[in-house]
């Protein structure tokens, strides 16, 4: 599920701008209908706070209707629009065998200039390509629903598997048969996060558990759940979790 909310995420930060999808067709679900996309990205008024403020209606006849008919009037591809808040999107139809299947929107400004004005235009270039490659790859995974699934669930089981030992990515690329580069790229086009990261996410998950329920040391637990010392231990709790072990083991520990 929401197999391409990471590359949609890693667009936005790259274009500083936030995508909202409009799947008139749903061809950004597999056939068992789960959504590839995050659902909140269906909606203006859950993605923005100005578009919440609007009246629903107008909203809907605005980004809808209206858009939609503009789109069957002039058949461009790419659009700015402006509603009557004055807030300004690109906009793309995407379309399959001549009919309208989604429509992105990039945004929102309100008065860009300079640099900001350039970006939108280079986004009226760059929108089109990512969606139509967004549309292709829904299409495959809906073809293939196996390979992201059977990665998603061997790249997992792994990591469950392996927390504790010294891996690398080239463990889990031979596992997978692929090359270290295409795991790499998999891994985080799956999860949201490199191999490395959802290594040690799951190693502070497990230490979390030891701190809050074992009487093991603090260094003990840092060497149960795979780390190489206690002192990167402690520098990597403190960094992902806001607090030292010792600290999180106080405030976490059952009071009998």
């Amino acid at each position: 599920m929401y197999d391409l909310e990471p590359a949609v995420v890693d667009f936005e930060k790259v274009c500083g701008c936030k995508i909202t999808v409009h799947d008139l067709a749903g061809v950004f679900a597999h056939r068992d209908r789960k959504p590839m996309l995050g659902e909140v990205r269906a909606s203006h008024r859950q993605s923005y706070t100005e578009c919440a403020a609007e009246e629903r209606d107008y909203c809907v006849k605005h980004c809808m209707f209206d858009f939609n008919r503009r789109v069957n009037e002039s058949g461009r591809p790419c659009y700015l629009k402006r509603c009557r808040r004055r807030l300004l999107e690109v906009a793309i139809p995407l379309y399959r065998q001549q009919n309208q299947v989604a429509t992105l929107f990039a945004g929102l400004w309100k008065h860009p200039s300079g640099a900001e004005a350039e970006r939108i235009r280079r986004l009226c270039n760059v929108l089109p390509v990512f969606g139509e490659g967004l549309l292709r790859r829904a299409e495959f995974l809906r073809r293939h629903p196996e390979s992201g699934f059977r990665y998603r669930d061997e790249i997992a089981g792994f990591v469950e598997a392996h927390f504790n030992r010294p891996v690398s990515v080239a463990d889990l690329a031979r596992k997978l048969s692929l090359s270290v580069s295409r795991t790499c790229h998999l891994t985080r086009t799956l999860f949201g996060k490199s191999f490395s990261a959802l290594l040690v996410a799951e190693r502070l998950e497990h230490a979390r558990i030891y701190l809050a329920s074992s009487d093991y040391r603090v260094g003990e637990i840092g060497l149960l759940c795979g780390f190489g010392s206690a002192e990167h231990f402690c520098r990597m709790f403190t960094r992902h979790c806001k607090m030292p072990p010792g600290e999180y083991r106080k405030t976490h520990r059952p009071t009998i």
